[in-house]
This record gives structure tokens, C-alpha cells and sequence, in this order.
């Protein structure tokens, strides 16, 4: 394989098409503002696997993967896919690429050796922490060391080693904590061939069991029947129907709102059919958790199958589209997409021999070269046009979306906050943080990490106006009570739910100052007075409502 793999990179074509992904990202980042450029560094990993599944030509299935494959072949047929992966160095706003190639065999597999370099992790225990940003402790050295830089990959790899028996969770307390098993030599004795095929095979286990929880079906072929593409539209909606169900509650209880004072909004909502405001919500949920538990796992780890996204893939519609969704906490949506279309790999096709028609016929045929190496030059002579094309496109759906933009709360002073029309960019992007800190990391539902987010930006940027993260020595015991009780309780709130909930919130803030290294722990020790006295809070907010002066905190 080295000899492919030098061909491959001595290619003009794929010289030119990987060189163009280069400059496209160090261009974008040298022009990023602080949210472009908090997307570009965290997310670099997802930006390069989205353009390697994405057409360079519109309405096509040549995507850069299927390029490198469809010249792969022609050198050296065999059972086998091949994939670049261009590693994003990025240190004092200096970008450096590093490409290596992963090769997909019945002999070569990068999840394989992944499994192993987790193997020599685990020394003597690998421990996941939900405050941890990397996953499991060590992590920010060995996501480096594995071929996807990636906390789902990491989880992935993580199931995948209990499936497999590698290892085993042991008692811990406030963690989660793995060893290696027993039965871990077991696998170790294995051909590499016979590894990978267990690799699959508990891929599609864990893949089927995930897609079931979701979909509430039982159906112990549905990963098989999806692999082949042998789905028809009708399990396809059956898939859905669960999530559907969901979003059906969810348009219901919009659609009896009656205190929505802008009557033209009202309309506007009750103008859209169920139909129509159920399927977009249900098929953003589902192509999120899809491209996650699908079309990752057998597309860019294994190598199984050759998806493709929907439509070229530029970095400066992908950072807009993230300033949008960054704002909104809906980050998700951003970075995965539903697949419109997969097709077998060589590879796919012998590692699935003995469960796939062997008669099924391939639905992305052999692309003349000739034709294909034109459709190369169109993309890298005409890129700015196409790019320009699909701006005024994104521009106007996004004008459309604006219209329809609401708060139920119609507190339009707080919105403008979240948003950073009244904080600085580097509290914005801070806040920011702490979001991925409680979705991410935390595994907290968007829902629940937007209120935590907006319940802290009235202390630190309301309360304390805090500037710069130089400002975080404003954050002590003394100024979150008195926060609390001359600010908070007086100016908003309006329950005593309300106070709890800032109490939470803080409390989530102060662990991921103190994880972060921005404060001392000791700053923990400080908050869990206050917290010990949360009831006295929603007490002194009782006595202030009903007028009552006595201090309770005496």
C-alpha cells in the first residue's frame, strides 16, 4: 500500500484539490473574527471530514473521498479504501498541515490500532470524567496520538473496547472508570483480519442498539439494511415516526400560545402547516444523531461506506452558519449532516460479503477520468464563483429565518446580551466556553446549558460588567451573595424556582472556572457555603416579596 499511497500524493489532481482545502482554511482564519475563529480551532477536525464527504460539483457524487478512491483503483484494484486525513496544527495563529492516509483492509484499519494505543492508555486504569474536556483524563495527549481528533471518536473507541472485552468499567465514584479485562488477550491473539471483523461486527451491534433506543423500533437488521442501502421511503418513516411524535407535542403546545403580543409572528407561525414545522425540526434531530451513530462510524472510521453530503462545502458558509448556531446553543446542527446518499467501499464489500446481496449493484459508477479530472478543474478555476453563488443563497434563507425570529419572553435586552451586542468579544467567547463545557463535555441538553449560560451572564456581565477574563478576580463568595441578595432577588427574580436555578448555575460555573485552571479550587469550597444555604435564598426571597425585613441570614 505504501506504493498507492506515494502515487496518491505525487497526483496532481489530489495535490490540487488537497492544497485548495489548505489555503480555504488559512484564508478563512486570517480573516476569522473571535466566534469564526473559536469554530475554526475547535471544530477543525469536523471542517475537513464535512469537505471530504461534500461534491466539488453540485448534484454529483464526487466528493473528494470518492476522487482519491476512483484514482486509488485505477492504479490497484483491490479490496480496499484509502483516505486522507489532514491534521490542523494551529499554535500562536500559525497553521500547519500535516496529511496522513488511512488505509481500510481486511489487514489495516486505523480504529484497530486506535483500539491499541487505548490499550497502552489504560496504565493502569482509563478514567472519564463528565467535567473533562478531553473525555478521559490524559485525553488532551492522546486525542493527538489517534487518527480523529474527536471526543465522539474517543467515546466510540471507548464502547467499542467494552463490547469487544478489552476492557471493563470497575467501581468509582463521581467517574467512570475502566481497566483492562481478562478477556483482553483474547483479542489480543487474533489476526489483524480476524480483529477487524470483530471491530465490524461490534460496530454494527452498537450502531443498531443506538439507532433503536432512538427510534423506538425493534429491528435487529436495520444497521445491515442500512449499510446496503436496502431501505425503502416506508422505514425510513417509521425511523422518523418517533421523533415526529415528539416535535408533534412540541408544534401543539406552540401553536396554543396566546400571549405572543406581535400578532404578525402569530400568524406567521400558524401559517405554516404541521407538516411542513414538524418534518424540518424532526429531520435536523435525526441527521444530527444519524451522521453520529451511522454515517461517522462506517464512513470516516471504517471506511465501509462512501457517503455524501448534500452540496459543495465552503469554510466561509460553514463559519456563518456557526455564528447563527453558536448564538443560538444549537452547535450541533452545524457540525453533522444527514448523508443524501452512501454507496459500498471495495473494503465495504468484502468486509460485509457474507450479509450483503451479492448482486446488489453499485449506485456511483466509475466516473471517466477524463470527465472527472474536468470536474476537478471547474471546482479549483471557478471556486469563488460557486462560492459567491451559494453566499447569496445562504444570504437569502438566512433573511428569511431572521423574519421569523421570536421570543416568547420578549425581554429583548437579554436576547441583545446573549448575542454580544453588549459584551465584549472576549466575554462572548468565554460564555461561549462554557457552553461547549455543558453540552459537550457535561452531556447537559441544549436546553438546559442555554439557561445556565444566560443565568450567568446577568452575574458576570450584568452584575460585575465584566470586560476581559483579567475582570475574573471580581468573582468571589462576597460578590455572589451580595449578587443575589441586593441584585438578583430584587431586580429578576420572579420565583423561587428562579432562584434555585441561578444557585445551579453558578454552581456549574464556578467547577468549570475551577476545571479550567481560570480560578483556585479553593473558590469551590467558597461556593458550597452558599450552596448549603440555597433554602435560606428562597426564603429571603419569600420575605422579600411578601415585605418582611427580618434578616434571615443572621
Amino acid at each position: 500500500m505504501k506504493e498507492i499511497i506515494k502515487k496518491l500524493q505525487e497526483n496532481k489532481q489530489i495535490q490540487m484539490l488537497l492544497k485548495s482545502f489548505e489555503e480555504e482554511f488559512e484564508n478563512n482564519f486570517e480573516i476569522a473574527d473571535d466566534i469564526d475563529e473559536f469554530s475554526m480551532i475547535t471544530y477543525r477536525d469536523t471542517i475537513f471530514r464535512i469537505w471530504l464527504f461534500s461534491p466539488i460539483v453540485e448534484d454529483t457524487y464526487m466528493s473528494p473521498y470518492y476522487i482519491i478512491n476512483r484514482i486509488a483503483q485505477s492504479y490497484k484494484k483491490g479490496d480496499y479504501s484509502i483516505a486522507p486525513h489532514i491534521k490542523i496544527i494551529i499554535k500562536d495563529n500559525n497553521i500547519t498541515f500535516e496529511t496522513q492516509w488511512n488505509i481500510y483492509s481486511t489487514v489495516e484499519n486505523p480504529v484497530m490500532d486506535d483500539l491499541n494505543k487505548l490499550v497502552k492508555h489504560c496504565n493502569p486504569t482509563v478514567v472519564k470524567r463528565e467535567s473533562n474536556n478531553f473525555v478521559i483524563d490524559g485525553g488532551e495527549t492522546f486525542i493527538d496520538e489517534i487518527s480523529y481528533r474527536s471526543g465522539y471518536y474517543i467515546d466510540y473507541l471507548l464502547e467499542l473496547s467494552l463490547k469487544l472485552n478489552i476492557i471493563k468499567e470497575i467501581k468509582s465514584i463521581g467517574c467512570q472508570c475502566y481497566q483492562l479485562s481478562e478477556l483482553y488477550s483474547n483479542y489480543d491473539s487474533l489476526s489483524n483480519e480476524e480483529k477487524i471483523n470483530k471491530i465490524i461486527k461490534a460496530s454494527i451491534e452498537i450502531s443498531n442498539k443506538n439507532l433503536e433506543e432512538m427510534c423506538k423500533i425493534k429491528n435487529s437488521n436495520i444497521e445491515k439494511d442500512l449499510l446496503q442501502n436496502d431501505v425503502s421511503y416506508e422505514d425510513y418513516d417509521k425511523y422518523m415516526a418517533e421523533i415526529v411524535r415528539y416535535y408533534e407535542e412540541i408544534y401543539n403546545n406552540i401553536n396554543n400560545l396566546t400571549n405572543i403580543a406581535n400578532i404578525e409572528i402569530m400568524e406567521s407561525i400558524k401559517s405554516l402547516t404541521q407538516e411542513k414545522v414538524v418534518n424540518m425540526m424532526a429531520n435536523k434531530d435525526f441527521s444530527v444523531f444519524f451522521d453520529i451513530n451511522f454515517t461517522i462510524i462506517f464512513g470516516y472510521y471504517l471506511g465501509i461506506i462512501n457517503p455524501i453530503y448534500e452540496g459543495p462545502f465552503f469554510i466561509e458558509i460553514f463559519n456563518k452558519i456557526m455564528q447563527v448556531l453558536i448564538r443560538e446553543e444549537n452547535v450541533l446542527n452545524g457540525l453533522f449532516n444527514l448523508q443524501i446518499a452512501h454507496n459500498l467501499t471495495p473494503f465495504g464489500m468484502k468486509a460485509l460479503e457474507n450479509t450483503v446481496d451479492k448482486n446488489i449493484e453499485n449506485s456511483f459508477k466509475d466516473i471517466p477520468m477524463d470527465l472527472m479530472n474536468n470536474g476537478i478543474n471547474f471546482y479549483i478555476e471557478n471556486k469563488e464563483e460557486i462560492l459567491e453563488e451559494y453566499m447569496d443563497m445562504f444570504e437569502g434563507i438566512n433573511n428569511k429565518s431572521n423574519d421569523m425570529d421570536f421570543d416568547f419572553d420578549e425581554d429583548d435586552d437579554m436576547i441583545a446580551d446573549l448575542f454580544g451586542e453588549h459584551m465584549s468579544k472576549e466575554i462572548v467567547k468565554h460564555l461561549l466556553d462554557f457552553y461547549d463545557y455543558l453540552f459537550m463535555n457535561k452531556k447537559l441538553k441544549e436546553k438546559t446549558a442555554n439557561k445556565h449560560c444566560e443565568n450567568v451572564e446577568l452575574y458576570i456581565s450584568d452584575y460585575l460588567n465584566m470586560r476581559s477574563l483579567e475582570d475574573l478576580n471580581r468573582i468571589t463568595k462576597d460578590s455572589m451573595h451580595i449578587f443575589m441578595l441586593d441584585w438578583f432577588i430584587p431586580n429578576v427574580a420572579t420565583s423561587a424556582s428562579n432562584v434555585r436555578s441561578q444557585l445551579t448555575s453558578l454552581s456549574q460555573y464556578i467547577k468549570f472556572l475551577a476545571d479550567k485552571g481560570f480560578v483556585d479550587k479553593s473558590l469551590l469550597q467558597d461556593f458550597k457555603e452558599i450552596s448549603k444555604n440555597k433554602e435560606k435564598y428562597v426564603d429571603y426571597f419569600d420575605e422579600y416579596i411578601y415585605g418582611d425585613d427580618e434578616d434571615i441570614f443572621i
